[in-house]
C-alpha cells in the first residue's frame, strides 16, 4: 500500500479534483450520450403547435426600451387582445415628458407566418400640442394564426425628433 505523503497530496490531489470536476460537468451536460436519431420526436417548446394553431409559435423575444436617453419621450406601450376568433383589439400609447409640437403612434397589426412577422394593416394617430396620444382599433384576423401589435412612437419638438418601436405579446386567434 502506498503512503500518501505531503508531496503526493500537493501534486496529485489538485489533478484528481480537476479531473473529477470535468467529468461531472461532461456527464451533467449529456456529453457521451447517444445523439437523438431522426426518428426521435422534437419536443422543444418552440416546435410544438398549440391546439388550433396553423403554425408553431414565434420564438420568444424580449424588447426593453430605456427612456433615459430621450429628451421628450417618457413612456410607450402596445397591446393586443383577442376579442373573438376573428377580431384582435390593438391599443398603443405614447407619452412625452411635456407637451410637444407633435406626438404620434403608428399602430400595426402583425401576423406570424411560421417564420416571420408580416405587417397586415397600419393606422396612424397624431396630435399636436399634447403630451399623450393613444390609438386603438379592431383588426380582422384569420383563426389559427398568431398576431401582435407593433407600435411606432414619435415625438416632434422644434427641430428635435425622437422615436422608438414597441411590440405587444402575441395572441393566437382561436
Amino acid at each position: 500500500m502506498r503512503v500518501m505523503t505531503k508531496k503526493w497530496i500537493n501534486h496529485k490531489l489538485p489533478a484528481i479534483i480537476a479531473a473529477t470536476t470535468v467529468l461531472s460537468v461532461l456527464l451533467s451536460t449529456g456529453a457521451g450520450a447517444e445523439p437523438a436519431g431522426s426518428d426521435d420526436a422534437d419536443i422543444s417548446a418552440a416546435a410544438v403547435k398549440e391546439p388550433g394553431a396553423l403554425t408553431t409559435p414565434p420564438p420568444p423575444e424580449h424588447f426593453i426600451t430605456s427612456f433615459a436617453s430621450f429628451t421628450y419621450l417618457n413612456n410607450c406601450y402596445a397591446s393586443a387582445s383577442l376579442v373573438n376568433s376573428t377580431t384582435v383589439a390593438l391599443k398603443a400609447s405614447t407619452f412625452a415628458k411635456q407637451s410637444v409640437d407633435k406626438i404620434g403612434v403608428d399602430l400595426t397589426l402583425q401576423r406570424w407566418t411560421g417564420s416571420a412577422w408580416v405587417d397586415m394593416e397600419t393606422r396612424r394617430f397624431l396630435d399636436t400640442g399634447n403630451s399623450t396620444i393613444s390609438g386603438e382599433y379592431n383588426g380582422t384576423v384569420i383563426t389559427g394564426y398568431y398576431y401582435r401589435a407593433k407600435a411606432y412612437h414619435t415625438v416632434y419638438q422644434g427641430s428635435a425628433f425622437e422615436q422608438t418601436t414597441t411590440y405587444s405579446p402575441q395572441v393566437l386567434a382561436k
